[in-house]
């Protein structure tokens, strides 16, 4: 994550294509008074993708409606016709 032409390990070209899990735990969040990207305040999180790590993204939730060790599920958001970003939000 993001999606490379190479390992960045080792610089080969031997990559493959794995399908992250949809629902995930969020682990840490705060919220960003200062943004230059998304409509602030806005928060971000660490959340834990089975058998794949942790993740630093945007949460798309109210700060006060969080808590560690709650489940989220993964959405997409097109920031423009060329780009789209991750983000997660809590799964009700």
């Amino acid at each position: 994550m993001p999606q490379r032409m190479f390992c960045p390990a080792y610089f080969g070209p031997d990559e493959e294509w794995i399908d992250l899990p949809m629902k995930s735990t969020l682990f840490a969040f705060t919220r960003q008074e200062r943004s230059l990207r998304f409509g602030k305040p806005y928060v971000i999180g660490v959340v834990g993708l089975p058998d794949a790590g942790r993740l630093l993204t945007r949460i798309d939730a109210p700060f006060e409606s969080l808590a560690i060790r709650m489940e989220v599920k993964l959405e997409f958001m097109d920031v423009s016709e060329q780009q789209t970003l991750h983000q997660f939000q809590p799964v009700k």
